[in-house]
């Protein structure tokens, strides 16, 4: 009986307490707002990326350049100086431009 009146008061115990909710990290670039880019000027930045052999400029692996840009870009998950990306002749000036990984 002792047994089951400590399980009762374990159960109400752990149940008085939910979990705390977890905190997202946040992005570093997230604070940094760039100006907003025309339809020209991202897919400028897109078919440079592309020129360049960028994963971000590829069009024919997941969603296309230009629609993640403009979500990215809509939404504000993170900066992208797509001036920067667009402006590039090499992967390691488009590595240098915020929001650009170009593997």
């Amino acid at each position: 009986m002792h047994w089951i009146a400590s399980c009762a008061t374990l159960v109400v115990a752990l149940s008085a307490c939910p979990p705390s909710p977890v905190t997202p990290p946040r992005d570093a670039d997230a604070d940094v707002v760039m100006p907003d880019a025309s339809a020209a000027d991202l897919a400028a930045a897109c078919d440079n990326l592309a020129t360049l052999g960028c994963d971000e400029g590829v069009r024919d692996a997941g969603a296309p350049c230009l629609v993640v840009l403009t979500h990215v870009q809509t939404t504000r998950i993170t900066s992208i100086d797509v001036a920067c990306a667009a402006a590039a002749h090499s992967k390691e000036e488009a590595r240098r431009c915020r929001g650009i990984l170009c593997p």
